[in-house]
């Protein structure tokens, strides 16, 4: 160590001091937390002074030194130095400043509320010099005054009211930051000078920036005092009623991240605010999203009424999609709040409502999520509202059929006379026995085993009726007419082909995955061979067996004979509204 202590001394004398210590961190980086203590140690006993050769360290590509590396070393040393405050303001200010837009920019400003706070006249200093330069160390205001909460809350809680009323707009924007920042101790007096704090600024402020800033710090007093509900709220009321785009972000935040603390009359507070977020704003969307996962589920209505209105309040600008969180949730609790959201969107008709069904039904995938409608959303003694609901469920779920048929079935429950029975029969079989053969038979032939005797009964006549009309088709034979050629199926088999193969390389231009490793287009075999390099150094071969797989998906059969009049009834079923 006696070697390294030369070394750096002489490259310090020399002007050279970062270029000798990051060689040392290069040789030596296993030993690298002694060097730096040895570094502190060095700068102490005044031999070296880290704090002036860092405050020329740049952050350029054509430097030959490492510049986060070498900031690094100031991190780990920054809270033992013994340095003058103006000296180590000016080095952090400059190296924040150095590091740009990079995610490691903010690193140091930890270390420096350590430094400022092992001794208590360092952010009373500090907070001088940033009054006398706000322009220069504004950005290093929330440290500072972090640091001196720590030694003396109500000395900086003064601090902080007399700086929300500065004339530098960042000085009050970090002041009205920090009063929601501080960790209060149980003084109701303290506390109480705070939100009057938070009430003079959402009175005379105008800034969306600080009234962002505000709200947050806002919520941040009621998660710790748990009172005050009714000031918070309207203090947050008044700063939303002001505010812009920054202020309903950082609600949304309040609402994404805070739902489970938020109190009532905030929340309603909140959910009428909440409308505004433009649909551009794709980071509040989010938070919205997270918070409409955890309030809708466990079956709090106001979210599904916000969640109507905001929908239906951009609905041609944004879809449901929007809000993929909550409707993965949605799929999740498809047996009580989904069939509620059926029954009651359908029911209303609106076309970005009743496209919200039909993607969360799309999550199934391969898989068959069977719904159902709910008898307290929808006036099951009308007849009509029974067919409707059924039209419904086709025209926006006829690409999920086995879905479609569930809520057919489930309304076979409430049809009380013959022709609506009749109605839900002929549906059931005109438009999804007929289409999909396959999925819909089997799926109604297991429900015909444990449906009660009603609906049982409906569908064994579906079932008949299909029996029927298949043994009918089969009775006609090959009618060459209607066949088309050979030419004419290849024509038609290679267009295929040719969109399935355009769609799987448009998906995999999307897919992660295949982004990080290299594909190949095996025509023929039983396995695949490649060679890695192993532990030796040497080429090993490397045997994969390649193993069948395959899917099927059934398209509807109308699609053959009348596509154009089967997305006629579609669009009719999709575009029908009923009168509340």
């Amino acid at each position: 160590m006696d070697s390294f202590v030369v070394v750096i001394t002489n490259a310090y004398r020399d002007g050279k001091l970062l270029d000798a210590i990051q060689n040392k961190l290069r040789e030596n980086w296993e030993n690298h937390d002694t060097l730096i203590a040895e570094l502190t140690k060095l700068h102490n006993h005044r031999d070296i002074d880290l704090i002036a050769s860092f405050s020329v360290l740049k952050n350029s590509p054509t430097s030959q030194l490492d510049f986060f590396l070498l900031r690094n070393v100031l991190e780990k040393s920054l809270p033992k130095l013994d340095a003058p405050v103006s000296k180590t303001m000016n080095c952090v200010a400059n190296l924040v400043k150095e590091a740009g837009n990079d995610m490691m920019a903010g690193t140091l400003l930890p270390p420096f509320v350590d430094y400022c706070s092992a001794n208590p006249s360092r952010p009373k200093d500090a907070l001088k010099i940033i009054e006398n330069l706000p322009e220069e160390y504004a950005a290093l205001f929330t440290q500072v005054v972090i640091a001196g909460a720590r030694l003396d809350i109500e000395f900086f809680l003064d601090e902080i009211v007399r700086f929300s009323r500065h004339e530098n707009i960042e000085l009050r924007r970090n002041s009205v930051f920090l009063l929601g920042r501080i960790k209060y101790p149980v003084n109701i007096h303290i506390i109480e000078k705070a939100i009057i704090c938070l009430e003079i600024s959402v009175k005379n402020e105008t800034d969306d920036r600080l009234l962002g800033a505000l709200i947050d710090s806002a919520f941040n007093l009621y998660k710790q005092t748990q009172t005050q509900a009714e000031r918070i709220t309207n203090i947050v009321n008044k700063a939303l009623s002001k505010g812009d785009d920054y202020t309903l972000h950082a609600s949304s935040a309040i609402f994404g991240f805070g739902i489970k603390e938020l109190p009532d009359i905030l929340l309603d507070c909140l959910l009428s605010q909440l409308i505004r977020v433009k649909p551009e704003n794709k980071g509040s969307l989010d938070n919205i999203d997270y918070g409409l996962t955890e309030l809708i589920p466990r079956g709090n209505w106001k979210g599904v009424e916000f969640l109507e209105n905001f929908l239906l309040s951009n609905s041609e600008k944004l879809t449901i999609d929007v809000f993929d969180s909550l409707m993965r949730e949605l799929f999740k609790n498809q047996n009580n709040i989904l069939n509620r959201l059926v029954t009651r969107w359908f029911i209303m008709g609106d076309r970005i409502l009743c496209d919200g069904i039909s993607e969360i039904a799309k999550l199934a995938h391969e898989g068959n999520i069977q719904l159902a409608v709910a008898p307290s959303d929808f006036d099951h003694s009308q007849p009509i509202h029974i067919i409707f609901l059924a039209r419904k469920a086709i025209g926006y779920l006829f690409s999920t059929p086995v879905t479609a048929a569930s809520i057919l079935i489930s309304l076979m429950h409430y049809a009380s006379d013959k022709t609506t029975t009749e109605a839900l029969i002929n549906l059931l079989f005109d438009f999804l026995l007929i289409n999909y053969p396959g999925a819909i038979r089997k799926y109604v032939t297991e429900k015909t085993a444990i449906e009660s005797d009603g609906v049982k009964s409906s569908l064994e006549t579906v079932v008949k009726l299909s029996n029927e009309y298949f043994e009918n088709i089969k009775s006609t034979g090959i009618i060459p007419e209607l066949h088309p050629s050979q030419s004419q199926r290849d024509t038609y088999r290679r267009r295929f082909s040719k969109i399935i193969e355009q769609a799987m390389r448009d998906a995999q231009k999307e897919s992660v995955l295949l982004s990080l490793v290299s594909t190949s287009v095996l025509l023929y075999g039983r396995k695949s061979v490649n060679y890695a390099y192993g532990s030796d150094g040497q080429f090993n071969r490397m045997e994969f067996p390649l193993q069948p797989h395959s899917t099927e998906m059934e398209f509807p059969r109308v699609t053959n004979i009348d596509p154009f009049g089967l997305d006629y009834a579609l669009r009719v079923f999709r575009a029908e509204r009923i009168s509340q």
